[in-house]
């Protein structure tokens, strides 16, 4: 068909927001790992148990932030993709202050308590005493750490993908740079690691807001009543817990697998299963970055019904998921000894983390498929299944197979416990997926369920010409001939184009969605071009219809909708 969608605007959104965020998760992650290392080879690797001891409260921060911040973010996306600026300003208010609110609130429980917190989370008392000094430093990172993270979803979606990059880079090189300082030169030890990641997120935050707020003027702090920030809040909530909700449960799983580790191998297994935790942060460097990039171009997108561009994002993060997945998982069944070299790991423990390392290398083929599942079902509003799936997965699952699997096969079992639990959560997705498509007559299909598109939607992409704009609306009224707001749609839509040809030069394709029901025509019009403003109107005014345009700027797009009816 003439000027069938290529999806190369799509395409191109995609890799925008994704090569940036890799290289922000693959920042702050490569920088943990190298923290690992300078605690490692500056104090001891038995100090990686406490750090390892308070894995759970880091999660807890994670969820905090990860919530709000992702569950904020999409509302505020999808209200901007309704057109109601002054809500969505009301979301983001909401959002941030709530976080704000909810880290100094926790920053003053930790600093109050650590002595009562850390004894709770584990028996080892050789770990302990390293988590007590590491966490009493930490702690005051909380606020800051979790509203520059959470602050970052909201400059995503306003396609600023960059700042993140840059903000997340300067945060990094801080944290190291004070980690030798204050461990070797001030001899703190391992509270000075502590003391650097609390400095560094302070700097972090100072940059990204300033940054943010001088670059935008789209968004802003507005005042919100109580009532209104509460409901707000509780939807925010709503939005965001099923894809941050993996972190609750994972306070409560890495509890479960010290306790196990401490049972069957003391420390041994802790700092084994520290570094084997770290190198998931190489796997979690995409798998993030897929998550972060993907899920607000699917929210929005499958908003609009276009769900042959859900379709188009959803396989290509699976490709790149089974990509990587494939990748390291190979090179740590093959190459383990690279781990121990890079931990400066004695000959007395080589054994044991070798076989630690080859047994949980095998759940990098499976785990990203189910942790994409969650936000993909999230970013399509089905929270409700992302819950269960989530729930279901990360917790139950998971606590029940190690359980089983470790008094039955002593350790190993353990390391097998997480490619068992991936592997039932497949089949059972699989066979929910098949009861779904007979159960909806055809309107679902595939694993990942989507809703097929319909008969009354059109897609075109057309090189920004004007003469192929001129041709796409003959096209349109000979397609939709006997539809009596053809003309009406057709003028309309020529004009806007014609008119957002001739102010972007530079720009080459745009992207035109037909929505016919009912009795009217919904055209949705995608670009990639300056940012427009509301100060385009229709010329010919005497067309016996009537016509509505809305915009919005969204993923670094112009969003337009023409209603005619």
């Amino acid at each position: 068909m003439q000027f069938e969608r290529n999806y190369k605007l799509l395409h191109n959104t995609y890799w925008k927001f994704l090569i940036p965020t890799i290289l922000t998760v693959m920042t702050g992650n490569i920088a943990l790992i190298i923290d690992s290392v300078i605690i490692s080879t500056l104090i001891s690797p038995v100090s990686l148990s406490g750090i390892q001891v308070i894995e759970p409260l880091a999660s807890f921060f994670s969820l905090l932030y990860w919530m709000i911040g992702l569950g904020g973010s999409l509302i505020y996306m999808n209200t901007k993709a309704d057109f109601d600026e002054e809500k969505a300003n009301k979301i983001f208010t909401v959002a941030i202050g709530s976080i704000t609110l909810i880290g100094l609130i926790v920053m003053s429980i930790c600093l109050l308590f650590t002595n009562e917190i850390i004894p709770l989370i584990s028996s080892s008392a050789t770990a302990n005493s390293y988590a007590v000094d590491y966490f009493r430093m930490y702690a005051m990172s909380v606020p800051f750490l979790c509203y520059t993270l959470c602050l970052y979803y909201f400059v995503r979606g306003e396609g600023m993908t960059k700042l993140t990059l840059i903000s997340s880079l300067l945060i990094s090189i801080v944290n190291l740079s004070l980690d030798v300082v204050f461990i070797k030169f001030f001899n703190m030890g391992i509270a000075g690691s502590g003391l650097a990641s609390t400095i560094a997120y302070c700097v972090g935050t100072i940059f990204v807001s300033v940054c943010f707020f001088r670059l935008t003027s789209s968004i802003k702090f507005v005042k919100v009543k109580l009532v209104s920030f509460i409901k707000i809040f509780v939807d925010i909530i709503k939005s965001g817990f099923a894809g941050a909700s993996n972190q609750l449960y994972a306070i409560i799983v890495v509890i479960v697998y010290n306790y196990l580790l401490i049972a069957f191998s003391d420390y041994q297994g802790l700092f084994s299963f520290q570094i084997c935790i770290n190198t998931l942060f190489f796997m979690s460097i995409f798998l993030i970055a897929l998550m972060q990039s993907s899920s607000p171009v699917l929210s929005v997108y499958y908003k609009e019904g276009d769900y042959a561009g859900v379709n188009y994002i959803k396989n290509k993060s699976l490709k790149l998921i089974a990509l990587c997945g494939f990748v390291f998982g190979i090179f740590l069944i093959a190459f383990p000894q690279t781990l121990l070299v890079l931990y400066s790991v004695s000959d007395k423990s080589s054994d044991f983390l070798i076989n630690a390392i080859q047994l949980f290398g095998l759940r990098y083929f499976t785990m990203g498929f189910t942790v994409f599942y969650v936000f993909y079902a999230q970013s399509i509003q089905k929270n409700k299944l992302a819950n269960i799936v989530s729930v279901g997965h990360d917790f139950v699952l998971t606590v029940i197979i190690v359980f089983i699997l470790t008094f039955t096969l002593g350790i190993m079992g353990l390391w097998l416990s997480y490619v068992v639990t991936d592997i039932i959560a497949l089949l059972i997705l699989f066979i929910y997926s098949r009861y779904i498509h007979k159960k909806s007559n055809g309107e679902f299909e595939g694993f990942y369920i989507n809703k097929v598109p319909k008969d009354n939607v059109y897609d075109f992409t057309i090189n920004a010409n004007v003469d192929e704009a001129k041709e796409l609306s003959s096209l349109i009224k000979k397609t939709l001939k006997d539809n009596p707001l053809v003309d009406c749609a057709c003028l309309s839509l020529e004009e806007f184009l014609i008119d957002t040809i001739e102010i972007n030069e530079k720009m080459k394709t745009i992207d035109v969605f037909l929505n016919v029901e009912g009795g009217c025509i919904k055209i949705s019009i995608k670009d990639s071009g300056v940012e427009r403003k509301d100060d385009f109107t229709f010329e010919n005014e005497e067309l016996n219809c009537n016509r509505e345009l809305n915009h919005s700027r969204l993923l670094g797009l112009n969003n337009t909708l023409i209603t005619i009816s």
